[in-house]
């Protein structure tokens, strides 16, 4: 979904013309258990009816959540700002701030080279790295600039870089997961686990109400590099904390969870990067004008997830979308959103504002008799050479680890089919005659394995394996088009039509982002004259 119209919200360079400065009676205000809310925008000094025309473009866009706060307060909510996604590159800034909070301890020396730490990378075929490029530094790494271009786990394929040797350590900026994955085994080296130590110096201070260690997981592809990459899943009202943080220079309350010079050191820029951008600590600085004047960072993932802190404005945008299931926000759509909420300032926030408890989202748990857990703890192949553990968390929650994906906990939908959080997918476990795990199918990967099978030209094998799809999945929209496609390759074509038609009647009046696909398959069907003499 893009842009349904065209928004021009130009703050005036001119300082005069600024709406009225914005003071608060309590700079350290943070939230506690929960976070808590402006039960009126007016008094934070926002127009109401200039936000409420920010949330209609939200909502023109293909975003999961938003988080917006000012001054240590709810300002808006919109979406699910309690659903834990993907952050993608946003984990980065997390691992800045876990250096942070080990280099204020004196624990990591960041002129510390590659060489000192013995750090190399070993893949077969590939050269190791010169005792030039062991001369970057653990601070060369944060920025970016180590002067080492190797291939890299999680790595971008549309992020070219340089020649290798191309380039001295400290002389060159380089967006370049080789760099920041091989600080997660610095890291490691010096401290231990990263996401456990985040929880500690970072995620418990602040009170993250929804991070949890298992959260994150390493991601290791060998035949690239030995450096993992470091995937984090997070909720917008955590990440909202986060920026929270930065926004009151490492202070929560009374604590200083990170130095005032660690934070001004992130939001620094050492080099100029992409767009007009400059590149801190793991942090992006904004180039565009009406944002650099209130002098927003960013932590920036892809797909459009952000943290955005704008300290000239005293405003925290955490923004979310939903990749698992491969939507995407442009960056330009999320500035235009954050230029309009600049906009909505019109006045000073009141000196004692009223502050309401936010309201947690209902989540409905399914309920199933005659469930017990302990019938699908296991470990299963999963087809791929990489074994799938189910196992069950101290809570008695059936916990899933899917290869490459991390670890997610299984809620029960009856029979043998669960929920896998987050993502939000049906999975479905399977027993074998004694009673014992002995595999897993999801809609995805019957999907998947029926289109490899369709491709490979063996059509008798899609269709068994897409009609089960719908037999199990009979709500996905998805899964009734992909039988439709293969029921129309064997010649079926009025069972495609009623499968395509079938579709498109799930997915409309949804958010589902294939609709116009579905319909494109129904049109192009009904259209065709052979249908009508299809016996």
């Amino acid at each position: 979904m893009f842009l349904s119209f065209v928004v021009t919200c130009i703050l005036s360079a001119n300082s005069a013309l600024l709406p009225a400065p914005i003071v608060s009676e309590n700079l350290d205000r943070v939230p506690g258990e929960s976070w808590m809310r402006f039960a009126d925008p007016a008094e934070a000094g926002f127009s109401p009816a200039k936000l409420e025309a920010a949330r209609e473009y939200y909502e023109s866009l293909d975003a999961g959540g938003a988080l917006l706060i000012y001054d240590g307060a709810v300002l808006a909510s919109w979406g699910d700002v309690e659903r834990r996604f993907m952050c993608h590159s946003v984990r980065k800034s997390f691992m800045s701030a876990a250096f942070g909070a080990r280099v204020d301890r004196g624990d990591i020396d960041l002129d510390q080279t590659l060489a000192q730490l013995g750090i190399d990378d070993h893949v077969e075929g590939v050269e190791p790295l010169t005792e030039i490029e062991k001369g970057a530094t653990i601070l060369h790494l944060l920025q970016a600039r180590s002067g080492v271009y190797r291939l890299a786990a999680y790595e971008p394929a549309e992020n070219p870089k340089p020649d290798r040797h191309s380039h001295a350590p400290g002389t060159n900026w380089c967006y370049n997961n080789w760099d920041f994955n091989t600080l997660v085994t610095i890291f490691m080296q010096a401290v231990g686990d990263l996401f456990i130590d985040f929880e500690k110096t970072i995620a418990t201070p602040i009170g993250m109400q929804d991070y949890r260690p298992r959260d994150g997981y390493l991601h290791l592809q060998p035949n690239m590099s030995e450096h993992p990459a470091y995937p984090f899943r997070m909720s917008a009202r955590d990440m909202a904390r986060f920026g929270l943080l930065y926004l009151r220079d490492g202070r929560w309350g009374a604590e200083q969870v990170l130095s005032e010079d660690w934070v001004a050191r992130s939001q620094t820029s050492y080099s100029e990067a992409w767009g007009g951008a400059g590149y801190g600590l793991l942090w992006w600085i904004s180039g565009v004008p009406e944002l650099k004047e209130v002098g927003m960072y960013s932590a920036l993932g892809a797909g459009g997830h952000s943290i955005d802190v704008l300290p000239g404005a005293k405003l925290v945008l955490a923004f979310r979308v939903d990749t698992f299931t491969s939507r995407r926000v442009p960056s330009e759509s999320r500035e235009t959103l954050i230029k309009m909420i600049l906009d909505a300032r019109d006045g000073a926030a009141a000196l004692q504002p009223e502050l309401v408890p936010t309201i947690a989202r209902e989540r409905i748990s399914p309920v199933v008799h005659d469930f017990d857990p302990n019938d699908f703890v296991g470990r299963v192949d999963s087809g791929h050479g990489n074994g799938v553990r189910v196992w069950l968390s101290p809570e008695q929650t059936l916990v899933i680890d899917l290869p490459q994906q991390g670890s997610f906990d299984l809620t029960p939908l009856g029979g043998q089919k669960f929920i896998v959080e987050d993502s939000n997918f049906e999975l479905l476990l399977e027993l074998d005659s004694e009673g014992h795990l002995s595999g897993l199918l999801s809609e995805q990967t019957l999907n998947s394995d029926g289109y490899a099978r369709l491709q490979g030209g063996d059509v008798e094998g899609a269709l068994e394996l897409f009609e089960r799809c719908v037999r199990e999945y009979p709500k996905s929209a998805n899964a009734h088009d992909s039988f439709g496609e293969a029921l129309e390759a064997d010649g079926q074509l009025q069972a495609a039509l009623e499968q395509y038609k079938r579709a498109v009647e799930l997915a409309t009046g949804t958010d589902d982002p294939n609709l116009t696909v579905f319909r494109e398959n129904l049109r192009r069907l009904e259209s065709d004259d052979a249908v009508s003499s299809d016996d």
